[in-house]
């Protein structure tokens, strides 16, 4: 019986190594290709069928989801080992959403939360490279339902609550942002500070939520806030 259970294991994670290689694939097709209508199309599609098959938790996950269908259309357009960095780690990502929605990895909470930063760094960084008014609404929308969707997830919490702290959260984001803008920083390191505030909010906000939260945790979370700032900076330079 267990080595069925190991086999059964083993074969859906195999299929899904599959199914994020050809989605790879085509996230890399589309970029270099100039993101044409049926290069779009057939990505979009693609991305579709192995997200909703099988149909588990697909509603919870949603918003995660649409993000990383959207990200590679709005990414700017990068070259050479940089670029196979960036759809390698797109790629990871839909790996362990479709890990942790279908239920295949163990750990599933830890690579839920990989998944979630790398999204919020995304975000934070398109901001920052097309900040504007648009930019600013849309990525506020979509950073009001991935924190939701994490706040949910995490605290299994369905109330009001967790929609209120999403909307001040990303309403702190984005402000966040507004104020980078003006500063001579990348982007990247940008988009790094910003996840930083997305760590130290969801953190705190975790532990008051499950009556958890002291001194000590706040003390905590704002020295290794200003620890990373400082790290941050001086990769920067």
């Amino acid at each position: 019986m267990v080595a069925k259970l190991k086999s059964a294991s083993t074969n859906q994670t195999l299929r899904l190594t599959f199914k994020v290689i050809a989605a790879l694939l085509v996230a890399y097709w589309l970029r270099s290709g100039g993101v044409t209508f049926g290069q779009s199309l057939v990505f979009i599609i693609l991305f579709i069928i192995f997200y909703f098959r099988p149909a588990l938790n697909n509603e919870r996950f949603f918003p995660s989801a649409l993000a990383l269908l959207l990200i590679p259309f709005f990414s700017p357009a990068l070259y050479g080992e940089a670029e196979f960095l960036y759809i390698a780690s797109w790629g990871v990502s839909f790996f362990l959403l479709l890990g942790v929605k279908d239920l295949i990895l163990v750990k599933r909470q830890k690579s839920y939360r990989v998944v979630h930063f790398a999204i919020v760094a995304a975000l934070g960084t398109i901001l920052l490279e097309r900040f504007g008014p648009v930019s600013e609404i849309l990525v506020f929308i979509g950073l009001l339902f991935v924190f939701r969707e994490f706040y949910v997830t995490s605290a299994k919490e369905e109330s009001e609550l967790p929609t209120l702290l999403a909307a001040v959260e990303a309403f702190a984001f984005i402000e966040g942002a507004w104020i980078i803008s003006f500063l001579s920083v990348d982007a990247l390191i940008g988009g790094a500070f910003l996840t930083l505030f997305a760590f130290t909010f969801h953190d705190t906000t975790m532990h008051r939520m499950t009556g958890t939260l002291s001194k000590t945790i706040v003390i905590r979370n704002g020295v290794l806030f200003g620890v990373l700032t400082v790290v941050i900076s001086v990769l920067a330079l």
